[in-house]
């Protein structure tokens, strides 16, 4: 994530300039390959994404192993799974970079 789009993000939220220099400082910047898995099932979510740029898409397996898409994510919008997240369970779900 770039430092403008980290600005834009905590202007929209009216964040104090204290709270930003603390927030920013926590930001890690990635470029990710695509087809990169970011996630599988049974990880414990304990971070937020923001995706700057690109797709993603969240899925699970079948009964038969097939590939099911519940979610997909696209640029400008925060990726997580939530539930995970919030109740500290294990995602059931992969997360894969698009594009």
């Amino acid at each position: 994530m770039g430092i403008e789009t980290i600005e834009k993000l905590l202007g929209d939220y009216g964040i104090s300039d204290a709270s930003h220099a603390s927030l920013a400082a926590l930001v890690k910047p990635q470029s990710l390959a695509k087809r990169t898995q970011l996630s599988e099932p049974g990880k414990v979510w304990d971070e937020l994404l923001f995706l700057e740029k690109g797709a993603l898409r969240s899925y699970a397996l079948g009964e038969a192993g097939e590939e099911k898409t519940y979610f997909l994510f696209f640029e400008g919008n925060w990726v997580c799974d939530l539930r995970s997240f919030a109740e500290r369970n294990p995602s059931r779900f992969f997360l894969e970079i698009l594009e």
